[in-house]
């Protein structure tokens, strides 16, 4: 697997051209569908956790195959993680991407008062990291070098 580290441009550089490969017409009748059971799988993953409380979907996908989620509880960081996500991603007949927005109640104080740690997108074999002063100890959870 291979593992990237950018800077924020970068990042968003990557964001960018990840969204351009993943955009669909607005006709396209299947994304909706494929969204519903990438959302379903990963529920299904961690049956303990409560969506919207401990992890949220965005309600939009701008027609774009991005798979995205915001990340509430610590659970989520682990090493089984990203093979998870990139398995799911996998299973589906279409290329799909994800993006995950971190965050951590253990991190919780006044610099970080909603805990946010970091973001990092999961594309095939490969997962990029947003530079950032938590990005060390993402990386560290996810058991990712």
């Amino acid at each position: 697997m291979q593992i990237l580290e950018y800077d924020i441009p970068r990042y968003c550089d990557a964001e960018r051209d990840l969204c351009a490969l993943h955009k669909v017409p607005d006709d396209d009748k299947e994304i909706e569908p494929e969204l519903e059971r990438i959302q379903s799988q990963f529920s299904a993953q961690y049956p303990h956790l409560k969506a919207d409380t401990d992890f949220e979907y965005p309600p939009w996908h701008h027609n774009l195959r991005l798979f995205w989620v915001y990340l509430h509880v610590d659970d989520f960081y682990c090493k089984q993680f990203v093979p998870q996500v990139q398995s799911i991603l996998q299973s589906q007949g279409r290329s799909w991407f994800g993006e995950f927005e971190c965050y951590s109640p253990a991190l919780q104080s006044a610099e970080l008062p909603g805990g946010f740690f970091g973001n990092f997108l999961v594309y095939r074999d490969t997962v990029i990291f947003c530079s950032g002063e938590h990005v060390g100890l993402l990386r560290q959870k996810l058991a990712l070098p």
